[in-house]
């Protein structure tokens, strides 16, 4: 900060014109290091959302198997949850001992800012068996599997 005497004897204070920019330049670098980080916290926020619910579909579907013997329609199924990032996928397989659900990324719900995408352009798939077991297929980085 410089100080400069004006008339009447009094300090003038206030920054100059180079200090002002390389407080920018300073506050740009480390946005350029955080914004990529709280990107990749965002997404696996989301990707934490589709393991919830592809678990929450998984025990309500063996529920279902185990109550009526059969693999049932999604409509069918209380899981009680809202998919914003992610669509469910039916069901499928040969029945109630080898079945998988899975669910896939919903880009409807992606914007981009400040050129960087909210939500990978990659489609991302989540599916879990009649086990328990998850697999990652898609666009879903290995970075942000749990």
């Amino acid at each position: 900060m410089s100080r400069e005497k004006r008339k009447g004897g009094r300090l003038e204070s206030g920054f100059t014109f180079v200090e002002m920019m390389a407080v920018l330049l300073i506050m740009g670098v480390l946005f350029s290091f955080l914004l990529p980080r709280y990107y990749r916290s965002v997404e696996r926020a989301r990707i934490s959302e589709g393991l919830s619910t592809i678990h929450a579909i998984g025990q309500a579907t063996s529920r279902y198997c185990a109550r009526f013997g059969i693999l049932p329609a999604l409509e069918q199924l209380d899981v009680g949850q809202d998919l914003r990032y992610f669509n469910a996928i039916e069901p499928f397989g040969l029945g109630c001992n080898s079945y998988a659900v899975s669910v896939v990324r919903n880009e409807e719900n992606c914007s981009s800012m400040a050129g960087y995408m909210e939500c990978p352009p990659a489609q991302g798939l989540i599916s879990i068996d009649q086990i328990g077991q998850v697999r990652w297929g898609g666009g879903i980085p290995a970075y942000l599997r749990f």
